[in-house]
């Protein structure tokens, strides 16, 4: 049995109206009962309580920046602010604190009526071994075997949403919503990738080092020389609106090297706030070329073998962590040679993907 403390929900979040209603929309579901809240306020420091939650005797902890950079830490420059991406922190600190499973939402996804367990969907995906995909679904077709031998585990599952799509700028300006789309569960091929959203889903505490959400938005240099701060000492980064769809890249690569599985389909959640296609057009509009090729140079990347690091048999060997933060780490040293029109950046996020990688090599 999983129990409260062994689940933690990361909500980043930036306004009380939208957690307000967050929290009313889950609370008769009963998800605050299987999960530990971790409010990720993108705030220099706590605008508002979360009282109401207390009250009714849940887990609830409430982070923002004074817990980045009020910690002591040397690392705190790798967490950008402005962005939903300040999400990594509350995923470190959900792993330091050692949850075994971290899921995430955003704060405009709600219930949906066609899936109200959310957590038990997603540890139904999470407990699945399989390296054979059936043609049907829910019969088992001639021929699949029936030993499960060499099968693999589910450690990150994509949980798909209901409402708004996750469209990029271009689409929201051009395509309606269908009136009809399918969510079917299916585990992503080795060697394929696949636009990762953010907004729900559910890992394995292993895999905590490859969920880091990059640079984006707007970061806090422990130096700057240029005068382009903000009152908050923060600093334009050249991308944003893509760090969920490339940390996925960057995961599946790892994820498919040490023969982890990764799903995509149920639970679903109901997406209710659709962003403004013009204010996300501005933000995307870098990363909209760069996400044609970063892929491909992340996919080229070769790593180095893994099998006396990797655990044998089910997950929960240190080994595990280790061998996952040792590959992500390699990844970021090729990140730096990106090169191109954003060289600065591409120096600055592998530093970074380093520094993340080394919070989580265990003995």
């Amino acid at each position: 049995m999983i129990g409260p403390k062994n689940i933690a929900l990361v909500v980043p979040t930036i306004r009380q109206e939208s957690l307000s209603r967050f929290i009313a929309e889950w609370q008769p579901t009963g998800l605050f009962d299987k999960v530990d809240l971790i409010v990720m306020e993108d705030n220099p420091t706590r605008s508002f309580d979360l009282g109401d939650l207390l009250n009714y005797g849940y887990n609830v902890h409430h982070l923002c920046w004074d817990d980045i950079d009020g910690s002591g830490l040397d690392w705190s420059w790798i967490i950008p602010r402005r962005s939903d991406t300040v999400r990594s922190f509350a995923y470190w600190w959900a792993w330091r604190n050692s949850y075994e499973y971290i899921m995430t939402l955003d704060d405009d996804c709600y219930p949906s009526k066609d899936y109200p367990d959310l957590v038990g969907g997603h540890l139904a995906m999470l407990s699945k071994r399989t390296r054979w995909l059936s043609t049907l679904n829910n019969v088992r077709p001639r021929g699949v075997p029936y030993k499960n031998l060499g099968q693999r585990d589910v450690y990150v599952n994509h949980g798909i949403w209901q409402g708004i799509l996750d469209y990029d700028a271009p689409q929201q300006l051009v395509n309606p919503v269908p009136e009809v789309y399918s969510h079917d569960n299916r585990l992503v091929p080795s060697g394929q990738y696949f636009p990762m959203c953010g907004m729900n889903v559910m890992w394995r505490r292993e895999a905590t080092v490859l969920m880091y959400h990059l640079l984006m938005g707007r970061w806090k240099p422990t130096l700057v020389m240029d005068g382009s701060e903000d009152k908050n000492g923060l600093c334009p980064l050249p991308f944003d609106r893509f760090g969920d769809i490339w940390c996925g890249i960057l995961m599946k690569k790892v994820a498919d090297h040490l023969g982890w599985a990764v799903s995509t389909g149920t639970p679903y959640i109901h997406h209710d706030r659709a962003s403004n296609p013009f204010t996300n057009l501005r933000k995307e509009a870098n990363g909209i070329e760069v996400n044609e090729w970063f892929w491909e140079k992340v996919d080229a990347i070769s790593l180095p073998d893994q099998r006396d690091r990797v655990a044998g048999g089910r997950p929960g060997n240190g080994r595990d962590e280790h061998a996952a933060a040792y590959c992500y780490g390699v990844i970021g040293k090729h990140v730096k040679n990106f090169g191109g029109e954003h060289f600065d950046y591409w120096q600055r996020l592998g530093d970074a993907m380093v520094r993340w990688s080394d919070l989580f090599k265990v003995s």
